[in-house]
């Protein structure tokens, strides 16, 4: 999986939920954590992207699902538990 790949899924509207959409990231930025170096700029733009990924899909599902606050706690703990 690559970032050009979900590009054309998205375009093509194969995502039929959030949740292979967010696979799909989360395998990008697992694997380029697994194959880069801590200290390589990758490693970090993995990181960093993923922790601005996951800041708007948050506040997506909040405005949009109009979440409750144990939604708000499950995605807490996805996020924490990974890339941190």
């Amino acid at each position: 999986m690559d970032l050009c790949t979900m590009s054309k899924k998205i375009d093509s509207h194969c995502y039929g939920t959030f949740d292979s959409f967010t696979a799909d990231f989360e395998l990008i930025i697992s694997n380029c954590l697994l194959y880069n170096d801590a200290d390589s700029y990758l490693h970090r733009y993995a990181l960093r992207m993923h922790r601005k990924v996951y800041a708007l899909q948050r506040r997506c599902l909040l405005y949009y699902c109009d979440c409750d606050s144990s939604v708000t706690a499950e995605l807490n703990v996805l996020y924490h538990t990974e890339y941190k």
